[in-house]
């Protein structure tokens, strides 16, 4: 990956600042292929109306304090990290002033992404009970965040509810997450708790809205160009073509010249799902375009955006294939709604 990236943990000395080498490309031309009321815990701070918080940055301003990081993303596996690190356009270092707050023991790595200073953060190992630890400690130390991305890779469906055909490397937006394995076991499956006091609550209206225009025909279409140019300029550099490529496509297999990105309900668990058989079951019963892992413990916590690219179909044919691939296609889709992003004005 070139240059060492720095991960933030506790005492730093020296309060330098670089230029990440995931914006130093050369080589050839990349072709792109193949609810209820929600609840209102302390870190989901993008509605709370006025605070006493600093002034803000002006554009392109380094960050000074823990409290000038507006913009989290969170991964589950180094994969999805390492994607997200090398889109950086620069990685703040050894900064006293970032040390995260007792007792949060988060390790983050801070840096400027879509041109605003974002804190990244990788989590300990897969699943909800990790990501409510990350979530907790990073609501901790970080007061003003305005929108958390949780980045990287999913089951697919293999079709939306309107018959358009999922692929790999196509994204995923979540605009809802329903928790698959909460409920009750019986005879005949799991019956999914759907009362109010056990369903996840909907997005912040300021980021639901956010979406719903994203979501519109020339948004979209505007968003998808900025992710193919962002891949182009990535895959022309050798190292991460090596690193991040997707593989070649077999006989059979789905794959596509354009990126699509799609907007819809996403199903959330603990368990990795292979059965074709459940992944159906769950589509018809609940409408859902994607399957992962971590969004449940995150969810009421932090403002959260599933970015997520599809790497298989939740089927006993699911591999690690095409896990690079898509962990930086949802990594670059990240990189283009950050830029997209306005921070909330307090006056």
């Amino acid at each position: 990956m070139g240059d060492r990236i720095t991960h933030i943990t506790g005492n730093n000395a020296s309060g330098n600042s670089r230029q990440h080498n995931g914006n130093v490309f050369s080589g050839n031309t990349f072709n792109y292929g193949a609810s209820p009321t929600p609840s209102e815990p302390q870190a989901r701070l993008a509605d709370d109306g006025p605070k006493s918080r600093p002034p803000d940055l002006a554009a392109g301003a380094r960050p000074r304090t823990l409290d000038d990081f507006r913009i989290a993303i969170i991964c589950a596996l180094q994969i999805e990290f390492d994607a997200v690190d090398i889109l950086l356009e620069e990685v703040y270092e050894g900064e006293d002033a970032f040390r995260p707050r007792h007792p949060d023991t988060n390790t983050y790595t801070f840096g400027r992404l879509g041109g605003k200073p974002v804190v990244l953060v990788n989590l300990p190992s897969m699943g909800k009970v990790s990501a409510a630890t990350v979530a907790t400690n990073l609501g901790i130390t970080f007061k003003y965040i305005e929108i958390a991305f949780l980045t990287g890779i999913c089951g697919g469906a293999p079709h939306d509810d309107r018959g358009n055909k999922i692929q790999y490397g196509d994204v995923i937006i979540g605009k809802q997450v329903i928790q698959e394995d909460f409920g009750r076991l019986m005879d005949d499956g799991m019956h999914r708790k759907t009362e109010v006091e056990d369903v996840l609550g909907r997005l912040p209206p300021r980021i639901r809205q956010w979406i719903g225009a994203l979501s519109g025909w020339r948004n979209l279409k505007g968003l998808k160009s900025d992710v193919t140019v962002i891949l182009e300029k990535t895959f022309q550099d050798a190292e991460f073509v090596k690193m991040f490529a997707f593989p070649e496509r077999r006989e059979g297999e789905v794959g596509r010249s354009e990126l699509q990105i799609f907007l819809g309900r996403v199903a959330t668990s603990d368990a990795v799902l292979k059965s074709a058989e459940r992944r159906d079951r769950m589509i018809e019963q609940d409408k859902v375009i994607g399957f992962e892992m971590e969004s449940a413990g995150m969810w009421d916590q932090l403002p959260t955006v599933l970015v997520k690219s599809v790497c298989d179909f939740a089927n006993v044919q699911k591999s690690k294939e095409w896990q690079p691939f898509a962990a930086l296609t949802a990594a670059a889709t990240t990189q283009a709604m950050v830029r997209k992003w306005t921070f909330q004005v307090y006056s």
